[in-house]
């Protein structure tokens, strides 16, 4: 077996993110805006995996501005699940088939900020406009990253692995920094298993220090397909002294070292 990095495949549109910060109102709306051209299914796919699983952020509302960007593929745009008008589209091309699609930028604040109603002190609908009330944006923070991860994969083999090192809790002391970087790991995780099709998978927790699992990080499992319950699609490189009785699939198989994992695994 012949382990070699994986990388996530490429695409030709970029994302960004600004805040539209309500009038009278301490809430934050973000507005993800997509530029570029999507020329493959894969890149689609890619896409709406961002939207399902990577964008992470507690806004319940999420306006996605589509105005710049070009598909090129023959499918339409619809998101595998999704809460009734949590993301609110601006069109460009693309044939969306999702219930909140609207022409501007404007239009679609407008109407989030009519389902934001309730959270105005006065209890009135603010609308907006291009000259007398015009919308603020903020930039979006940088989020501190203390986790990082390691993918190879063998393609002949199917044969996947999944490093993470780094500490849990973080050391910035921040609860918010704990839930974004463990929410990262999972989609991390996920991602790499769904678009690098392997069929077994070693995870690798040996560089990976933390103190307890909890509702945070519960577990060292991933959710993509039978991954959560087939121990024969997943094995641990752990140390010695690692407490296996909760986080990890029951019956998966644990090692010490790679060099043991493919030696085991080979023979199988």
């Amino acid at each position: 077996m012949k382990l070699e990095t994986y990388t996530t495949p490429k695409v030709n549109f970029t994302i960004n993110t600004v805040y539209w910060k309500l009038t009278k109102s301490d809430s934050f709306v973000p507005i993800i805006t997509v530029v570029g051209k999507i020329d493959l299914d894969k890149e689609l796919e890619l896409l709406k995996f961002y939207f399902n699983d990577e964008f992470h952020d507690d806004s319940y509302y999420r306006i996605v501005d589509f105005s710049n960007l070009q598909n090129n593929t023959s499918h339409p745009f619809k998101l595998n699940y999704i809460y009734e008008d949590t993301f609110i589209f601006i069109k460009g091309n693309f044939v969306i088939e999702e219930k909140n699609v609207f022409d501007t930028e404007l239009d679609a604040i407008n109407y989030c900020s009519s389902l934001m109603r309730k959270k105005y002190f006065d209890g009135k609908i603010r609308i907006y406009d291009d000259k007398y009330n015009k919308p603020k944006f903020i930039e979006a923070l940088n989020h501190i990253h203390f986790f990082s991860f390691e993918m190879k994969h063998d393609k002949t083999n199917k044969l996947g692995y999944f490093k993470i090192t780094g500490e849990y809790p973080g050391f910035t002391n921040d609860i918010d920094d704990d839930i974004l970087e463990t929410k990262r790991f999972y989609s991390t995780l996920n991602k790499f298993l769904k678009f690098s099709q392997v069929r077994h998978v070693i995870i690798d927790i040996t560089d990976f220090k933390y103190q307890y699992l909890d509702k945070y990080l519960q577990d060292f499992i991933p959710s993509y397909q039978d991954f959560d319950s087939n121990p024969a699609k997943l094995s641990y490189i752990i140390n010695e002294d690692t407490d296996t009785t909760y986080g990890f699939i029951k019956n998966s198989k644990l090692f010490f070292s790679l060099d043991e994992a493919l030696e085991i695994l080979k023979i199988e």
